[in-house]
């Protein structure tokens, strides 16, 4: 699919952001392999960060590293 043929609908970002929250789940949880991460590179914008429970921000660079 190109971003060309795409209309986003509201229906469309829901799927996507509870895709990617389903994929988060499996990765902190240990049940993700590495090569499904790149999926992740291709959404996460350049300003990205992490913030874990303690506070602690993380870059899109070290969050993909």
């Amino acid at each position: 699919m190109t971003t060309s043929n795409y209309m986003a609908t509201p229906e469309a970002y829901r799927a996507e952001i509870e895709r990617l929250h389903d994929f988060f789940v499996a990765w902190f949880t240990g049940n993700t392999d590495r090569d499904e991460f790149g999926r992740v590179e291709d959404v996460l914008g350049p300003d990205f960060e992490l913030v874990t429970p303690d506070g602690t921000r993380q870059s899109r660079r070290a969050v993909l590293a």
